[in-house]
């Protein structure tokens, strides 16, 4: 996904993996979604993530809400919101 902002075109990534983590003595691997937000040179700007529980369902489109959400949280308002905009076009009006 690609944001203007202040004339600067901005790429949102979004990779889709698995991370494993130490819970109640055992591994267990959980999904997770990372969130990348990079200028023009592929430099990552911001990194942020959203991770399952070990007793949540994963969906897609709620780790992208997630970990955006979290990217962009220190951003001005209208910065913010130019990122859902572009989002929800992506989307196709989808929530």
């Amino acid at each position: 996904m690609i944001v203007t902002i202040n004339d600067e075109k901005l790429q949102v990534q979004w990779i889709h993996d698995s991370t494993t983590l130490l819970l109640n003595g055992e591994d267990t691997k959980l999904p997770r979604t990372q969130c990348l937000i990079k200028n023009g040179d592929e430099k990552v700007l911001v990194k942020s993530e959203s991770l399952c529980g070990p007793t949540d369902n994963y969906c897609r489109n709620t780790g992208r809400k997630i970990s955006l959400t979290r990217a962009i949280e220190d951003f001005p308002k209208s910065q913010r919101a130019e990122y859902w905009k572009t989002y929800f076009a992506m989307r196709h009006g989808k929530r």
